[in-house]
């Protein structure tokens, strides 16, 4: 479990990875784990949502340890979004503040998240 103490000082760069509902994480991503920490299910729960996992695990990394929270420069946070913006066209139209609907202008949609008009 994450408890007090479990939690290195200082705080290394970490990621966390998380796995699916029915078979969780890999074997070989485990193997190249230095630490893995679970949710302990209570009562009937056998499995919980990804991002309400991520959510719990976060929530209880950061109550023990502030300083994990850390915050990108405004600089690389702009350049990361843009960077996953380019990699997933829908987002681009959402960042953009377009509508998953038609173009108003009368053009379409090429499938690729770009407007044809």
């Amino acid at each position: 479990p994450l408890v007090a103490g479990s939690v290195p000082d200082p705080v290394p760069r970490l990621a966390l990875v998380l796995g699916t509902e029915g078979d969780g994480v890999s074997a070989q991503m485990l193997e190249l784990a230095t630490r893995a920490v679970y949710l302990p299910m209570r009562g009937f729960v056998q499995s919980l949502n990804v991002a309400v996992a991520a959510g719990m695990i976060l929530q209880r990394l950061f109550d023990l340890c502030p300083e994990a929270c850390g915050d990108l420069p405004d600089f690389d946070r702009d350049q990361l979004r843009e960077r996953i913006v380019r990699a997933a066209p829908r987002l681009a139209q959402e960042h953009h503040g377009e509508d998953d609907e038609a173009d108003p202008s009368g053009g379409s949609s090429d499938g690729d998240g770009e407007i044809a008009g």
